[in-house]
């Protein structure tokens, strides 16, 4: 789990997609920079928590969850 209360956290696009399986992301904002998309895998474990995204969340596969 990240606590990124009261914080923003920037994933850059320049070394690819980002991941989300089986992961949370609690509070503050995520800035996503540079061409980056958050991509959500099929876990059901996938969490984003009061959290502010700018930018893209692509669902890639069959099944894919928040």
């Amino acid at each position: 789990m990240v606590d990124n209360s009261g914080s923003t956290l920037v994933l850059d696009g320049s070394g690819g997609t980002w991941n989300l399986l089986g992961g949370t992301i609690s509070g503050g904002v995520v800035n996503l920079t540079n061409g980056a998309e958050l991509q959500v895998g099929s876990s059901a474990g996938n969490r984003l928590e009061d959290v502010t995204v700018n930018g893209d969340v692509r669902f890639g596969a069959s099944g894919s969850r928040l």
